[in-house]
């Protein structure tokens, strides 16, 4: 079966990379985060008319969408993975990357806390394999999004090959600019007992 793999891992590497088609991952297989608003925000932008997007996904009420793929198929996964010419993730992955592609990590949190390295744990101070895994999995990645300065410097130390890019996370900004929301957004004031007119109750919810 490995062998198997490896061969048709091979094949779709000769494949063209298709340079209007783009990949979404989230958490192995979730359609959550900063991928999942990064896709929508894409789809409804008309400077991506005419992309095809292909976003894995585990859950198979979503396979409805064309734009999914099942991230358990592994056939259709790498063939979508390996023929786009942009990745984006949030997450560790060890995918294989083929040369044209550009990855970009938008990670998943707010690395505030310790991350890879910064950890002084038993479990990556000693476990050589995996801190070399995880160096060359890193090493693939082109562009991280970064929340804002202190976060880049904790990027920095960690991914340095990687082109840096400040901006804020995508599912913030889906929860503050997009139109078609208002009803989510007052329902999540309302539950919150918070005022949506004061602004700075309008900050405790972009925190929150």
């Amino acid at each position: 079966i490995q062998n198997a793999k490896s061969l048709v891992l091979k094949l779709f590497k000769f494949l063209p990379l298709n340079k209007k088609k783009i990949f979404f991952t989230s958490h192995y297989g979730d359609f959550s985060d900063n991928s999942k608003y990064l896709y929508l925000k894409m789809k409804e932008d008309p400077n991506y008319s005419g992309y095809n997007f292909k976003f894995a996904v585990k859950n198979k009420d979503l396979l409805s969408n064309k734009d999914m793929v099942n991230y358990n198929n592994k056939f259709s996964f790498y063939y979508h993975l390996l023929t786009s010419s942009e990745v984006y993730f949030n997450t560790w992955v060890s995918f294989p990357k083929r040369k044209g592609q550009t990855w970009i990590q938008l990670w998943h949190g707010f690395p505030y806390k310790k991350i890879f390295k910064d950890i002084n744990t038993f479990y990556l101070t000693n476990d050589i394999d995996e801190i070399n895994i995880k160096n060359s999995n890193v090493k693939k990645w082109d562009i991280i999004h970064s929340l804002n300065e202190k976060n880049t410097n904790v990027f920095k130390k960690l991914y340095s090959q990687a082109t840096i890019i400040e901006k804020p996370y995508e599912k913030i900004e889906w929860l503050i600019t997009y139109n078609k929301n208002k009803n989510f957004k007052s329902n999540i004031f309302k539950d919150l007992n918070l005022d949506q007119n004061f602004e700075y109750q309008k900050k405790l919810l972009q925190l929150y």
